[in-house]
């Protein structure tokens, strides 16, 4: 398998294909804006440098796990309106640690008990993550459940 590529702006950046689990090195980070548009995507303030941003953009059903044990569902195709519980349970939350498991599943652990789990399709990428600059750190789920990661270097 060749090396993941990003081509833009002119440049090239070669990443590398990985398994997992991966802890992302997310820092401890609260989601200030919940965006729909053809995904559903969490930008989050890191709590100790908030000049620092990353986005969390998922293009695939996900589900929403609460402290309880309650678990809500959510397609990638739904109606603005449906979008709603989500937004209630994540605005303002804090993301305590993020990682991809080794069948390229996204788990999100939420500082209030709760968690988000979006595991891969597998036709096309379900989620990535860009953060806190997208030239700094890139991880993305491939089709079928692969992991790419871009600039290689990043530990």
């Amino acid at each position: 398998m060749s090396a993941p590529r990003i081509i833009g702006n002119g440049s090239e950046r070669i990443g590398e294909t990985l398994s997992g689990p991966i802890e992302v090195p997310l820092p401890l980070a609260r989601v200030t804006q919940c965006r729909v548009d053809h995904a559903f995507s969490l930008v989050l303030v890191e709590e100790h440098a908030p000049t620092r941003s990353w986005v969390i953009r998922i293009g695939a059903p996900f589900s929403l796990h609460d402290p309880a044990g309650g678990v809500e569902s959510f397609v990638d195709d739904a109606p603005p309106s449906q979008w709603a519980p989500a937004i209630d349970a994540l605005l303002h939350e804090l993301v305590a640690t993020a990682r991809a498991l080794a069948d390229g599943t996204l788990s999100l652990r939420l500082g209030g008990g709760g968690a988000v789990h979006a595991p891969p399709l597998p036709y096309y990428e379900s989620w990535q993550i860009t953060g806190p600059k997208p030239e700094e750190f890139v991880l993305v789920c491939a089709p079928g459940g692969s992991l790419a990661r871009w600039p290689a270097s990043v530990g």
